[in-house]
């Protein structure tokens, strides 16, 4: 019907059938197949802005009063990521008053206080670094900074056995603790030597 009925996949659904990924689109928390070839981001910016920032609802994620179980809690980081590929597409077209706009949104409808943040925000770190929005970078930073240093903390308190046990929880929390490093040392050094030498001593009190 000469692509008048699109086809779409979900951003959840894994690998995806007959070799697509030259013709997939993304245009929101779905890809659409598009014949010929795709931008080299793969992201359909237009489409996708209007579909993030007016067209789709959140269901209150970020109102403390709703609960979010597990499940929704990695929904919404999922979403995260998709704000984070739309922001990153907007950014290499050079379309910054876009990308800032989707970077304010993404903060208010996924707040730290109801999603916690994890390493998939660090790439909203690196954005308004990017758009010279420093205090607004260093705020998001500060989350994810707190959460880490407050579980690792925890972690610590434990017996070998139990850190033994935690071992996987642990690794993720150090991995973004280390990953924090990167995107100190692109963007403010000063930070970045502040906070080496307390991630490599508490890398190797983990070991």
């Amino acid at each position: 019907d000469d692509w008048k009925r699109p086809i779409y996949y979900a951003v959840t659904v894994g690998d995806f059938p007959l070799n697509l990924y030259g013709q997939l689109s993304l245009e929101g928390i779905s890809y659409r197949i598009s014949p010929g070839k795709v931008s080299r981001s793969r992201v359909n910016t237009e489409v996708m802005y209007d579909n993030m920032m007016n067209k789709f609802k959140w269901g209150g994620s970020n109102n403390p009063k709703v609960y979010l179980d597990e499940n929704n809690l990695r929904m919404c980081r999922t979403f995260r990521m998709m704000f984070s590929q739309l922001i990153t597409a907007l950014l290499e077209e050079g379309k910054k008053d876009k990308a800032l706009a989707a970077l304010d949104k993404c903060m208010e409808v996924f707040p730290s206080n109801t999603v916690p943040r994890s390493s998939e925000s660090l790439a909203f770190v690196d954005a308004y670094y990017e758009l010279g929005q420093e205090a607004k970078a260093e705020k998001v930073m500060g989350e994810i900074l707190d959460r880490t240093d407050r579980s690792l903390q925890w972690y610590a308190r434990l017996s070998k056995y139990d850190i033994m046990a935690s071992s996987v929880d642990i690794r993720d929390y150090l991995d973004t603790e280390i990953r924090t490093l990167d995107v100190y040392q692109r963007n403010n050094r000063s930070k970045y030597e502040q906070l080496l030498k307390k991630t490599m001593d508490r890398t190797e009190m983990f070991l």
